[in-house]
């Protein structure tokens, strides 16, 4: 299985990772659970960097760097190409009324997409899929689970130091 990764402000152990009830944040646009990067999180470091030097965010976020090792036994739902994202949003995908602007955007039932998969892991750049598609909310491509006891088998420190 490919390297997966979090970075956190803080140490990460599989003690204080307990399940999440599968549902959704951003108006059913991401799911609710932990969130990793795919490979080493160079994306979302940048990405993370670019809010930071915007005084949106603070730096401490990117201190404690994690891998996540999955079970062989995962059932993680894989989206690793455009046919696979077209199907999967035919499948689960739904509207939903945003309360600030009042219009309809395209969402996910994720409380479905929950009984089904233990989390989820989407490669594509999130840039390719422009409003109102469900997925231009997601920062870069990353991945979700919310099945911990099912999914994760290990969190494994990879360099817990302050980050520069």
């Amino acid at each position: 299985m490919p390297l997966f990764t979090r970075y956190s402000d803080k140490p990460q152990a599989i003690a204080t990772w307990t399940d999440f009830a599968c549902g959704a944040e951003e108006g059913g646009r991401k799911p609710k659970g932990r969130w990793f990067c795919i490979g080493c999180g160079d994306d979302w470091k940048i990405y993370v960097l670019r809010r930071v030097a915007a005084g949106d965010w603070d730096k401490c976020c990117l201190d404690f760097h994690t891998q996540v090792i999955f079970r062989p036994t995962a059932n993680l739902r894989r989206i690793d190409d455009r046919a696979d994202m077209e199907g999967f949003t035919r499948q689960y995908g739904c509207e939903t009324k945003q309360a600030i602007a009042g219009e309809t955007k395209q969402a996910i039932d994720w409380i479905r997409v929950g009984k089904e998969f233990d989390g989820i892991i989407i490669s594509l750049n999130p840039k390719a899929y422009p409003s109102p598609h469900w997925y231009d909310c997601w920062c870069v491509p990353s991945g979700c689970v919310w099945r911990i006891s099912a999914a994760v088998q290990e969190l494994k420190p990879l360099n817990y130091q302050r980050s520069p």
